[in-house]
């Protein structure tokens, strides 16, 4: 039965083969341009951040648009890198179950 089994599970994992490999490569492009992608939105982020307390400072806005900007500012900086390490896991969940063939 476990010859059987061998013989049988042999050409999927055969097939299998090029697919986890387009699998890695694309969570390497993946990691490179998430990393690229996370310094920007983590720099603009945080000058919205800055920019707001600055500008309650002045006087220049009121407190709601205070809150606005500066929660506008922490999603600009946190979203973009949920999505990010969410892709990451994804891909290497998706690389795991793939291995378990």
């Amino acid at each position: 039965m476990r010859i059987l089994k061998a013989i049988l599970l042999f050409p999927i994992r055969l097939v299998l083969l090029p697919v986890r490999l387009l699998l890695l490569v694309a969570l390497c492009f993946w990691g490179a341009i998430g990393s690229f992608f996370e310094t920007v939105t983590s720099i603009l982020g945080f000058v919205m951040m800055v920019t707001s307390v600055f500008c309650l400072i002045t006087k220049i806005m009121d407190v709601p648009v205070f809150v606005e900007m500066f929660l506008a500012g922490a999603a600009f900086e946190a979203i973009p890198l949920l999505l990010i390490k969410l892709g990451e896991e994804g891909m290497l969940g998706l690389m795991d179950l793939l291995g378990r063939v």
